[in-house]
């Protein structure tokens, strides 16, 4: 029998998800040799016929993100340990307090992502942001978190 209503087990499955979460985000494999951030660039490159000059400034881009981004990755997987440490201690209120931080560093994350990924399109020419339309369509604007993780693994 379940004595608790359903928005108070609602709010406690949200803590034991992100805890989830992150323990699987933190066993994941590197990825295989050419699969990295390197791989999809020369994906990139390779599909968009790239120009030398292009992948120069895409590379500067991207490596210029990783190294914004690599701060506030780092506090996430810290902060991965808190939110574990605090539902094995049951403490509803840690867990409030370090969802609402996890939020805030994914916003900024993505929000470096999105500028990079805005600052790789402008650089493409008219025929290329048509091809890069088509092979992102159905996933929105998007070139992924694979992309913005750089050489950080």
């Amino acid at each position: 029998m379940n004595f608790m209503p359903t928005s108070l087990r609602h709010f406690l499955a949200v803590p034991a998800v992100l805890a989830l979460a992150a323990g699987i985000t933190l066993a994941q494999p590197a990825p295989p040799e050419g699969h990295g951030p390197g791989g999809h660039m020369n994906m990139l490159a390779q599909r968009l016929n790239l120009t030398a000059d292009q992948q120069a400034q895409a590379k500067a881009i991207f490596e210029q993100t990783s190294t914004a981004a690599a701060p506030l990755h780092d506090q996430m997987k810290a902060l991965h340990a808190d939110i574990t440490a605090a539902v094995k201690a049951n403490d509803q209120a840690k867990l409030a307090q370090l969802a609402t931080t996890l939020g805030t560093l994914t916003g900024q994350s993505e929000t470096l992502r999105l500028q990079a990924e805005a600052r790789f399109y402008a650089l493409l020419t008219p025929a290329q942001q048509a091809q890069f339309d088509t092979m992102t369509a159905g996933r929105g604007m998007g070139m992924g978190p694979a992309m913005m993780r750089g050489h950080r693994q």
